[in-house]
């Protein structure tokens, strides 16, 4: 009888901690970002706020408005293969439901384009060739769909991560 509540514990956790781990951004080297997680749980986090809101202040903004963009200032933008140049967190109902990534410069597209590859090994375009020849892509691993545009003759490359379930 202990055996098989101490198995099923064992199995209980493993199943709970796969969940969670599958849904962090710790293969791009964020680790401490996981979608569902709550806004609070964002440190040193700032808002983006909508300038042609009819809000006054911050707070009512925060209050009333269902998804907040946020922007980590001193977040280091070095990432897994990669250097981004700005990362947006977008939280729905306080819980993190998009990231998006934007890169610039031509090397930097590419290291992101052949780290992108690596962990989305089915992302590609219409036309035969790299990724760099695509104006876009949408394909998904077993975690996460990512929608990528590149822009200006490969110079630009913005994406976001969507994660395939999102549970509380």
């Amino acid at each position: 009888m202990n055996t098989a509540r101490t198995l099923l514990l064992f199995l209980s956790v493993f199943v709970i901690h796969s969940f969670c781990a599958a849904q962090d951004l710790a293969f791009l080297g964020i680790p401490d970002v996981r979608f569902g997680m709550h806004t609070d749980s964002l440190k040193g986090k700032l808002a983006v706020l909508d300038t042609s809101s009819a809000y006054r202040d911050t707070a009512t903004y925060l209050r009333n408005t269902r998804c907040v963009i946020w922007v980590r200032p001193q977040e280091k933008l070095d990432i897994t293969g990669f250097t981004a140049s700005r990362i947006e967190y977008e939280f729905c109902d306080k819980r993190l439901y998009y990231a998006f990534f934007k890169v610039k410069g031509t090397e930097n597209v590419e290291k992101a384009l052949a780290q992108l590859k690596k962990d989305f090994p089915n992302a590609g375009c219409k036309q035969d060739g790299p990724l760099s020849n695509c104006n876009a892509f949408d394909t998904s691993n077993k975690k996460f769909r990512i929608i990528a545009t590149i822009k200006n003759k490969g110079t630009e490359l913005e994406f976001v991560l969507v994660p395939k379930r999102l549970k509380f």
